[in-house]
């Protein structure tokens, strides 16, 4: 019966082994693919140096569970009772907001995307600072349209990642 456990968790352990490798290749895989499409757009460079930077952050006093984790009053894990488990305390976090003014040139011309990105300011000009340029992949919509994709996965910050700009109509048609 202990030959059959010792085999059963060697099984076990070598099924998720093998799960681990697969999902590591995969997303390699997706990685690969998703710079292969990229790479087959016309690009162009950014300096990061000409990115306009405003930062704001803010105190918000939010509910938190007992290991500081933000709770949502209006999620499922969050419970009103504090005596179940589930909700713990108030707790004043801050909160981080980068507003960004991007100038495009293309074509002889300047355009200016305006973003918002969830990271502080400092460390947004820290890392514009040490990366110096960005690539910018142009989406030819239309003869007259133009779309950007921005590619921020190089500066590996968390919840940032590709962002594409609204349609724009390419001055002096």
């Amino acid at each position: 019966m202990v030959d059959l456990w010792i085999i059963a968790s060697i099984l076990i352990a070598l099924i998720l082994f093998i799960i681990k490798i697969v999902s590591n290749f995969q997303s390699k895989n997706i990685n690969k693919k998703r710079l292969q499409l990229l790479n087959s757009f016309k690009q162009v460079t950014l300096v990061l140096d000409h990115i306009k930077i405003d930062g704001l952050h803010w105190q918000e006093n939010r509910p938190v569970d007992i290991y500081d984790n933000q709770l949502d009053p209006n999620g499922s894990k969050f419970n009103k009772q504090a005596h179940l488990g589930g909700y713990h305390k108030q707790k004043n976090l801050t909160k981080f907001k980068s507003t960004l003014q991007i100038p495009i040139h293309y074509l002889g011309q300047e355009y200016t995307y305006n973003t918002q990105l969830p990271v502080e300011h400092t460390i947004l000009r820290m890392k514009f600072y040490q990366q110096k340029t960005l690539p910018i992949y142009i989406y030819p919509s239309s003869p007259t349209t133009v779309e950007f994709a921005l590619d921020f996965t190089c500066l590996n910050l968390p919840n940032v990642g590709l962002m594409t700009t609204p349609i724009y109509n390419i001055k002096n048609t």
